[in-house]
């Protein structure tokens, strides 16, 4: 027996109980009902929202944190005190000043002007070249997140003997012996994704 979401709510607010004992998914809107409620609440509260922590930010100042979800991507991420954000970037190439435009118009969409964000926010990015470069004249600071990565990344996986000066080149055997780590970490995190 097939029960409609409103059904269910309304035998579960009235402490009704069904003949046919229904499942618990009888009970539970659909996804597309539960993501239009989502969908429109966050619409609805935005504009508090925004206004709250644009106060905030003029106030007391604020951070965030602007990435490219992936190399290559062209989605980006801000996450911070405007709560996070992930959008398609528009830009015409990753450039400094690209990202800088692309930055900015998601600040002024916040009600957030170019003035208050040089002034008023710190921005952490990673240290591509673009990122650097777009926030020159701003507060930025390094992720050290994403330094953290890239060096754990580089523990087991170190770079190329020739990339490096000569204090710091590996010998022989430790290169043997982390190229065995690197291949079980590798391994245990193809495991993790086919598992997910």
């Amino acid at each position: 027996m097939s029960f409609r979401f409103e059904y269910g709510l309304a035998n579960g607010m009235n402490s009704n109980v069904p003949i046919d004992t229904p499942e618990i998914m009888d009970y539970l809107p659909c996804r597309s009902t539960l993501r239009n409620h989502v969908e429109e609440t966050v619409r609805a509260l935005t504009p508090q929202f925004s206004a709250h922590v644009k106060h905030h930010i003029e106030e007391y100042g604020g951070a965030v944190s602007f990435d490219f979800t992936d190399k290559n991507s062209p989605y980006y991420v801000v996450f911070g005190a405007l709560g996070s954000e992930f959008g398609e970037y528009r830009g015409p190439n990753s450039s400094a000043s690209s990202v800088l435009k692309e930055f900015l118009e998601i600040m002024e969409k916040h009600g957030l002007s170019e003035e208050t964000v040089k002034h008023q926010i710190v921005v952490c990015t990673d240290r591509g070249s673009n990122m650097i470069g777009a926030f020159l004249e701003y507060n930025r600071i390094d992720d050290v997140c994403h330094q953290m990565s890239i060096l754990s990344k580089r523990v087991p996986d170190p770079y190329k003997n020739n990339w490096l000066p000569a204090r710091f080149r590996l010998s022989q055997e430790a290169r043997t012996a982390l190229e065995g780590v690197s291949k079980l970490l590798k391994d245990c995190t193809k495991l993790i994704k086919a598992i997910k």
